[in-house]
Parts: structure tokens; C-alpha cells; sequence
């Protein structure tokens, strides 16, 4: 039985009754026929729990959490269990986003291997879901064919770190019918989603009614950071426009060719502002190889790069500027142009009225009267 969930609170996730003792997984512990083995559970965030039942065999049935195997034990049920099998019983609160229950003819041997059924299996599941697999053992992500569009040893990097913490994927495998064009790590606190661009859906629901373009059958795009938090650092060295960068850095990997894709980050912009979509090499930012890919302005609370190619790109990071701008307007007009005038008055060419410009940026951030300004707001009255 593997169930996909985000649990809050409740009693038994999943059983089948046999009479007697209950088989599944009753919230905090699991039944094992004769007793229970406790199994702690993450509140408020999607989980991937597997559990295998090899009846009478000693130490044959297990339990894993995101690909992880935390408890083995004795399966030893009085007798078959027969009923149906019940999901999110007794009080359960949550989201299931996934139930999948058969049988085999032996657990650890047969159709359900130790070794790369459970692999695949398990990372179907996290790239359509956005979990990450736990990584206490390095473990690839790979599709149908063993095909390993996430090389957890590739990603280990002994200079910046082990990307290995809020791992996602696009990613196109008909055999297993995924079709994932848009994605983002459902871990706490991820501000990056990517978007194959191109690929439509016709449904309000992501990934349902695609229409592939560019992907190909095979094709995927994974990416992952180090778990850093998301804020913006001093730039060790100047990247293109920015001289400050998020402190998280991701890295991609991309098998085949997805095409251009969107990159958007949300809740760590401010509107209005100007952002750049770093690149490196190495993922250190603090040699000359360090570049500014592309550059949009944050609007509705997320920045937007689009239509990027990320065939030429390893690390990335957001960057912006803490130098000051001076940004122009003129009273009492609601739109401007391009260059941040608007033409008032008899429309002849020329700014009428008041005129009023804003600076902002730690650059005019002074106080003690040394003759740099602090930011505010400054009029010039009595234009032509």
C-alpha cells in the first residue's frame, strides 16, 4: 500500500479489518497483527508512506517515509484480511493526493522489488508530486526505463554543498503516463516553480490535458538547492547589474531537451522591483564566469523569467540591486511612458505641472546631514 498525503490531524490513515486486529497504518503507529510499532508523523507538508506486508516471513514487511525504510517488522495477522480496504477513517483531517494498494507474490521478490521497481516507483511519485525523497542514502531519481533524470551523487558537491533538499522535476514519461510541465517543491518555504513553456494545459488543474510541444517522451528537467534560507546576501562579486543575491543557490540537471522554460520566484520579491536570474558554473558566484541571464520586474508578488534556455545553465539564483533609483512622475497621472512622463495639459510635448520624484535604496540611506539623501519623496513645482 503507498499513500501520498498531507496529514493534519486524525486517527487511522488507512486498514482493512480481518476480524480482529486492523492491518494499516493508524496515524502515529502501524499494526503489525500481534501489536503496534509507532511511526511518527510530519504535519502539513506531502508525504510519500509505503508499506509492505510479507505475511509470516520474520522481519519481511516494512515501512518507508519518502524512499527512506524507518521500521521492519513480523507481518502476523490471524487470518487474511478479506474486507475492504478503508482510507482516511476515524477523524482523519488532511489531503490525500494518492492511494495506491495490490498485491505480489512476494513482497521483497517479486513484482515489487527491493531494488529499482521501488525506485521508480517511488520517484514517479515525488516528480508528480513535488516530495522530495530522503537523501540520508543518496538516491536517484529515475523514470520508467531507469532513465536518472536526478543523479543524487552528481549533485553532491564537495565545494557549495549537497544539493539535495527541496529536489522537483518537469518531466515527460509515457510509459508511466507523467506529464509534468509545471513543478515546484511542496516543501515548506519554496519560493521557485518552473514552467515548460509551450507545453499547454487546457485545464484549471496543473498537468492534466497537456499538449506537448518541445518534451519528448523521456525528457525532464530536475533542479534542487542546499537548503539554505531565502535571503538576499551581499553578491561576492558583481553579477551583471546585482550586487545582491539570494543566499540559495539551485542546481539543474536536464536530460534531453525541454525546451525554453519559465522560472518564477514568489513571496522573497517586492513588487516593482528589478530582479536578474544568475548563473554560474560552479554555483560559488565569486569568479568572472558568473552571469546575469536574464532581468524582469516583480508584479502580484512574483518575478517571472521567462522563455529561458536552460541547456546552458548548472547553478542559478535570483539577484537584485540595493543601489538607489530615482524614479520620475508626474502628479496626478495615473500611466506614463516608457521613459516615465506622461504628456499633461494641451499635449504639446511638454510636462506641465508638478513633477515629483521618489529615491529609495540603501545609497541615499544617510541620516547625518553629509549631503546624501534619504529616501523620500522631493517636488519640483513650477515646471514650464
Amino acid at each position: 500500500v503507498i499513500a501520498v498525503l498531507n496529514p493534519v490531524t486524525g486517527s487511522r490513515i488507512w486498514s482493512q479489518d480481518n476480524g480482529g486486529f486492523d492491518m494499516g497504518d493508524h496515524y502515529t503507529q502501524v499494526h503489525t497483527g500481534t501489536g503496534f510499532i509507532a511511526q511518527p508523523i510530519e504535519q502539513n507538508i506531502d508525504t510519500i508512506r509505503l508499506y509492505r506486508y510479507d505475511e509470516d516471513v520474520a522481519g519481511g514487511s516494512d515501512i518507508r517515509i519518502n524512499g527512506l525504510q524507518t521500521n521492519t517488522f513480523t507481518s502476523d495477522f490471524a487470518g487474511d484480511p478479506t474486507n475492504n480496504l478503508s482510507v482516511g477513517v476515524n477523524a482523519f483531517t488532511g489531503t490525500f493526493l494518492e492511494i495506491i494498494a495490490y498485491a505480489c507474490d512476494n513482497a521483497h521478490s517479486g513484482n515489487l522489488t527491493e531494488g529499482i521497481d521501488l525506485q521508480r516507483i517511488e520517484s514517479y511519485l515525488a516528480i508528480k508530486h513535488g516530495t522530495t525523497l530522503d537523501q540520508t542514502t543518496k538516491t536517484d531519481y529515475k523514470l520508467s526505463d531507469g532513465t536518472i533524470v536526478y543523479d543524487a551523487s552528481a549533485f553532491a558537491d564537495a565545494l557549495s554543498g549537497d544539493y539535495d533538499q527541496n529536489i522537483a522535476a518537469i518531466a515527460r514519461d509515457d510509459t508511466s503516463a507523467l506529464s509534468q510541465v509545471i513543478s515546484q517543491s511542496t516543501n515548506i518555504g519554496t519560493v521557485l516553480t518552473v514552467q515548460a513553456v509551450g507545453e499547454f494545459s487546457s485545464s484549471t488543474i496543473p498537468n492534466q490535458s497537456v499538449s506537448f510541444v518541445d518534451m519528448d517522451d523521456g525528457e525532464a528537467l530536475a533542479w534542487a538547492n542546499t537548503g539554505t534560507t531565502s535571503t538576499f546576501v551581499a553578491a561576492t562579486t558583481t553579477e551583471g547589474n546585482a550586487d545582491q543575491r539570494l543566499d540559495t543557490v539551485w542546481r539543474l540537471q536536464e536530460t534531453g531537451d525541454v525546451g525554453t522554460v519559465d522560472f518564477t520566484f514568489d513571496s522573497v520579491v517586492t513588487d516593482g522591483e528589478l530582479y536578474y536570474l544568475l548563473s554560474d558554473s560552479d554555483g560559488d558566484f565569486s569568479s568572472d564566469d558568473a552571469t546575469e541571464v536574464t532581468s524582469a520586474v516583480a508584479a502580484g508578488g512574483e518575478v517571472v523569467f521567462s522563455d529561458v534556455d536552460p541547456s546552458s545553465i548548472t547553478y542559478f539564483t535570483l539577484g537584485t540591486s540595493a543601489n538607489g533609483e530615482i524614479t520620475f512622475a508626474p502628479t496626478g497621472v495615473s500611466s506614463t511612458t516608457p521613459n516615465g512622463f506622461t504628456e499633461v495639459g494641451d499635449n504639446n510635448g511638454v510636462v506641465t505641472g508638478q513633477l515629483t520624484f521618489t529615491l529609495s535604496g540603501d545609497t541615499f540611506a544617510d541620516g547625518d546631514a553629509n549631503g546624501i539623501l534619504d529616501p523620500a519623496t522631493y517636488s519640483i513645482t513650477n515646471l514650464p
